[in-house]
């Protein structure tokens, strides 16, 4: 893949002789041609095939500008154009550099840890990797790796009973402690739970949500939370 752009250097351009001898329309059409070639790599040699490329059939425009490119060794059918070849040369190499510094600072980086330099591209070419599917354990602030966090699964009651009875001293409020959770999400305040085994130890201590305070007797809610109580 060609690269989009190349490096024009218009003191080496006014200062080149034979663009200077150049008509104004040759030196437009010139400039035409580079980017021709810069993009397919070569242009035609045949003059005839210029004119349908540029809309040009002036041969006394056409021909000065063919003067400044090669033939192609391989092809001559083909011309090329030995500056647009060198600078192309220059950024193939540029990139290749990049990419074995960008390697290198990335082993440097991880101290030879080759699972996540190993990790494979993103779909759209970014190098950003997907640390769900690496190997590589979550940083904390202090630079400790983590262990990954576990997948938070709703417990049966009969799941939350048997552990009750493995806990000293037993814990008797299973069916109240699932109710609860169950009614409102699996939620501690408004985050979702992530263990129930901690939560029903605090309950077993005491350290259970405040319970809703009933209504008074007779007392009825309407929309809104506002309550009625009747007069005695």
């Amino acid at each position: 893949m060609n690269a989009p752009a190349f490096q024009f250097y218009p003191a080496d351009h006014l200062s080149d002789m034979r663009v200077r001898m150049l008509s104004w329309e040759s030196r437009g059409l010139y400039i035409d041609l580079l980017c021709y070639c810069w993009r397919e790599g070569w242009i035609p040699s045949d003059s005839s095939a210029i004119a349908q490329l540029c809309q040009c059939y002036d041969t006394d425009i056409i021909d000065p500008c063919l003067s400044l490119f090669s033939p192609d060794p391989q092809d001559p059918g083909k011309l090329i154009h030995p500056r647009l070849d060198r600078e192309r040369e220059k950024q193939k190499a540029f990139r290749e550099e990049r990419k074995a510094s960008g390697i290198r600072g990335a082993a440097k980086r991880w101290k030879g840890d080759s699972s996540a330099i190993n990790q494979p591209m993103a779909e759209n070419g970014s190098s950003i990797y997907n640390l769900q599917s690496s190997n590589i354990p979550p940083i904390s602030p202090n630079g400790e790796s983590k262990p990954p966090r576990k997948k938070f699964t709703r417990p049966t009651l009969e799941e939350i009973t048997a552990y009750g009875r493995t806990l000293s001293p037993p814990f008797l409020k299973a069916k109240k402690f699932f109710n609860y959770y169950n009614s409102n999400g699996w939620k501690v305040g408004k985050n979702p739970m992530q263990d129930w085994q901690s939560a029903v130890g605090n309950w077993n201590e005491g350290d259970s949500p405040q319970p809703i305070n009933p209504l008074p007797e007779g007392a009825v809610m309407a929309a809104g939370g506002r309550i009625f109580v009747p007069k005695p």
